[in-house]
């Protein structure tokens, strides 16, 4: 007996900011370790300066992001496709891959939408109505 491996889900983010219409961003979901981490991430205080600790987590945060990253349509300042790959994450600013993440996270953590109601009463469906002709005279009589 084999077993079940189940393949990760792809998503297609949608941005409802003016300023990212037109970006497309498909990311695949995440292990649950790699989801604690971000939560872990966006719950790190800002008020002390950063330890070697924090930096280590914000680069394997950006890196965790790599790894899902299937693809984007962003393009560098030279018209050139930027690879959605660590190396090109790494040329965004950070806000923006920020922007990016968050929209991710909400997307791996929100509930399926319920699914559509069936019947409202609960009966059988109608039968479409059979096409009733007169029948001809018989010659037989």
């Amino acid at each position: 007996m084999s077993g079940y491996v189940r393949k990760r889900r792809v998503y297609r983010l949608r941005f409802e900011d003016e300023e990212l219409e037109g970006l497309v961003v498909k990311v695949r979901s995440t292990s649950v370790g790699g989801l604690l981490e971000f939560m872990g991430f966006l719950a790190m205080g800002t008020d002390d300066e950063p330890t070697a600790e924090d930096v280590a987590k914000v680069t394997a945060l950006f890196e965790g992001f790599a790894e899902v990253l299937v693809e984007w349509n962003v393009e560098g300042e030279d018209g050139q496709p930027v690879p959605a790959t660590l190396e090109g994450v790494r040329t965004q600013d950070a806000d923006f891959v920020m922007d990016i993440m968050r929209v991710w996270f909400q997307a791996v953590t929100q509930p399926p939408a319920p699914l559509p109601a069936t019947s409202s009463a609960g009966g059988p469906s109608a039968v479409p109505p059979l096409p009733m002709e007169p029948l001809s005279p018989s010659r037989a009589s």
